[in-house]
């Protein structure tokens, strides 16, 4: 049986590339707890015919702000398809120098949100590559209800100087999936130990191997525990699997990588 699923996609430096200059200044906040996080009537995309794209997350929620991400490839350089892209949207993006061979291409779209193309040369020099993110320009109360509240427990149950560094949820067609990036000036055994604990509250329990294992690299994994039901679930529905990696760093301090994957039983 596997332990992860594949709604668990460590995208988090992707997702911060196409976030700068997407939505900025964009500061959300809310204290009520969620009820579910709802299904957005995202824009269609205009693509040009010579673009082969597909689809990175369904709907993702980075520190409660919910987008939808595409990935695309295309044998156009990056030039013409900017020229594509612009008839397209009939001169209305608005064209940003990111590094000197990236580009970003953004607006206003649809019903409060926005669109942003991040286009680069291809790996090998004969096309283009890049990704597509559409992000809704306000607040979507759910959305920020449920991070706010999350990072609250999560705060609540890490000891004094862990960090939250990153909290991110994946949500596809069948499932959703939690992904956290913790920090802390503390060992392997006692971020696993701490972690642990976490998840237990969360309504798993870690498998044997790994646990007790001295390497950082060494993940553990978790299943549903039969004996102890959750006192919390980061998202609704059931929780049904997980892993912990621990990351060394400098001068003794170490981040987690969290992914605990839930069903979607409880959506539309």
């Amino acid at each position: 049986m596997a332990h992860l699923t594949s709604s668990i996609k460590p995208w988090v430096p992707l997702f911060c590339a196409v976030l700068t200059g997407c939505c900025p200044g964009i500061s959300w906040a809310a204290d009520a707890p969620s009820a579910g996080l709802p299904e957005l009537n995202w824009p269609t995309i205009q693509w040009p015919a010579a673009a082969r794209r597909f689809s990175i997350a369904h709907t993702l929620s980075v520190q409660g702000v919910p987008m939808q991400l595409h990935g695309f490839t295309s044998t156009l350089p990056p030039h013409e398809l900017i020229a594509h892209l612009q008839k397209n949207y009939g001169d209305q993006l608005i064209k940003t120098q990111q590094t000197t061979d990236t580009v970003l291409l953004g607006k206003q779209e649809g019903n409060g949100y926005f669109l942003n193309f991040r286009i680069k040369p291809a790996a090998n020099l004969s096309g283009s590559q890049g990704e597509v993110s559409v992000a809704p320009l306000a607040p979507v109360p759910a959305y920020a209800q449920q991070f706010v509240r999350d990072q609250r427990w999560w705060n609540q149950h890490l000891p004094y100087g862990y960090r939250l560094l990153q909290h991110q949820v994946s949500v596809d067609l069948k499932q959703q999936a939690l992904y956290l990036v913790i920090h802390a000036h503390a060992s392997v055994a006692d971020m696993r130990r701490v972690l642990t604990q976490a998840l237990t509250h969360q309504g798993l329990q870690p498998d044997a191997g790994g646990q007790d294992s001295k390497r950082a690299s060494v993940p553990i994994y978790f299943n549903p525990s039969n004996s102890l039901p959750p006192s919390y679930r980061s998202l609704d529905g059931h929780a049904l699997n997980g892993a912990v990696t621990i990351h060394p760093h400098r001068q003794g301090s170490h981040s987690a990588i969290v992914n605990i994957v839930y069903t979607r039983s409880l959506y539309p």
